[in-house]
């Protein structure tokens, strides 16, 4: 495919190609962010999706709760 003397200049890259990638493929599997990827193809078609949390309740917890009605309502009570 390659004559010897074009292998022997693309050799340099292709080791620094090879070396950063291996970098990358390194840090995402340390720091966990291939968790869930599929091994095999049609993987994810055989799992079924899976609920982490409730979104209504983490938004609830997050809204100060007030002793003054007219703070909740945003008008006053007549």
């Amino acid at each position: 495919m390659f004559a010897d003397g074009n292998y022997q200049l693309l050799l340099p890259e292709i080791r620094v190609t090879v070396s950063n990638l291996s970098q990358a493929i390194r840090f995402l599997v340390d720091n966990d962010f291939l968790r869930g990827v599929e091994m095999k193809a049609g993987e994810a078609d055989e799992k079924l999706i899976e609920v982490i949390g409730d979104s209504t309740e983490s938004m609830q917890s997050m809204v100060p709760e007030s002793e003054d009605p007219e703070v909740q309502t945003g008008h006053k009570n007549l």
